[in-house]
């Protein structure tokens, strides 16, 4: 089954990387620097992650900057290059600001990582 998503936000240039599997669909983004970063849909913050020092590597970066939220219709999202501003257990609705982008090297613009995955 397809479901159409509307993130509730807009890219600095229009463009988006995307990829898609049967249970995981990513996209990435060019955004400005410290733009808000909202829920694109409603469910619990079940993990979040920030660190002020710089990441040794893209993925010591994932690790250290992202918010997790779950879904009750069985998927959960999440934020790579965010700086959380909800907490850990928390409820958000669609639009809740979730946190700040935080993510872009010297070589790299500001863009952020969007992650939908199905779970058990």
């Amino acid at each position: 089954m397809t479901k159409s998503y509307k993130l509730p936000f807009k890219t600095v240039d229009g463009e988006a990387v995307h990829s898609e599997t049967d249970d995981k669909a990513s996209y990435g983004f060019y955004l400005p620097d410290a733009a808000k970063i909202l829920a694109s849909r409603s469910g619990k913050v079940i993990k979040t992650g920030y660190s002020e020092k710089t990441a040794p590597n893209l993925d010591a970066l994932h690790q250290t900057n992202y918010v997790i939220v779950r879904h009750s219709y069985g998927t959960r999202a999440m934020y790579i290059h965010v700086r959380p501003k909800a907490q850990a257990g928390s409820r958000v609705k669609t639009g809740s600001l979730l946190g700040e982008l935080c993510g872009y090297s010297e070589d790299m613009a500001p863009h952020m990582h969007f992650d939908s995955h199905k779970f058990d």
